[in-house]
């Protein structure tokens, strides 16, 4: 598997964030720097806690979050990947964890230190850890990795990713074709090969998720609708009954049960 990086971060989590997921041939790779916390995939929830490391493959739908008391911080890898033929992308698109080790800790503890400087050099260094941690992590399964060839510039799929998970309540169709370069022709053929959905059927998906977690937080309707980017209350009540096939409020009511109930949405 080749596979380039296109952006890290370190930094803490301390709201959720909303299920999503990534588009084909992405991935991202997750080291628990501090803090406590969990992962939520459809497969149920998962706890992370500083030690561990996750990849979640494009494709992967999932939900973070963190204890109020002790928010986990984590570097974060978004990567790009071009598997030989036959192989499936990072098991076949599941969730994939396991202890980072002493080696992966120090790899990402130092990239999390090189990226508070300012140094020219800096993106071939944080490249170099990047490398040793998917090879760290290949190797607590057993495999080898081939991580020398960066497959092109994967900053495309980066900014549809991030359009979705952070701006859904106002991003529209020539605004995201602008932000990636593409035309609205050429970005619209982009989603269905990579998500296998329109841009507003991506949206749509987006603002309902957010909108989840908003109800699980107690916020009213009005501040939900305001939030995702509906006009009205009753606009965003009506989308949420015809994706949801339950009305706002009775999913509010089924979060009142178990924890587990929050995963029948999906």
């Amino acid at each position: 598997m080749r596979v380039g990086l296109v952006r890290m971060t370190d930094g803490c989590i301390r709201t959720a964030i909303p299920l999503h997921r990534h588009g084909e041939g992405t991935f991202e790779l997750h080291v628990i720097l501090a803090g406590q916390g969990a992962v939520r995939t459809r497969g149920g929830e998962k706890s992370v806690r500083a030690g561990d490391f996750f990849i979640t493959p494009g494709g992967l739908e999932h939900e973070q979050t963190s204890r109020a008391d002790d928010p986990v911080r984590e570097l974060c890898v978004y990567a790009v990947q071009t598997p030989p033929a036959g192989e499936k992308l990072l098991q076949g698109g599941m969730l994939w964890m396991g202890s980072a080790g002493e080696e992966m800790l120090f790899c990402a503890r130092q990239a999390a230190r090189e990226l508070r400087t300012a140094r020219t050099d800096g993106g071939e260094i944080l490249s170099c850890y990047f490398r040793l941690m998917l090879l760290y992590a290949e190797r607590s399964r057993g495999k080898g990795a081939d991580c020398g060839a960066q497959v092109g510039d994967g900053s495309i799929f980066l900014r549809i990713d991030d359009a979705f998970l952070y701006d859904h309540a106002s991003i529209t169709l020539p605004e995201l074709a602008d932000r990636v370069g593409l035309s609205e022709r050429q970005l619209q053929r982009v989603l269905r090969e990579r998500y296998g959905k329109t841009f507003l059927q991506k949206r749509t998906e987006a603002r309902m998720r957010a909108a989840n977690l908003l109800l699980a937080e107690g916020k009213t309707i009005s501040e939900i609708a305001e939030k995702t980017g509906y006009s009205c209350p009753e606009h965003f009540c009506t989308e949420y009954k015809k994706y949801m096939g339950m009305t706002a409020r009775e999913y509010r009511k089924r979060l009142l049960g178990t924890d587990l109930a929050r995963f029948e949405r999906w």
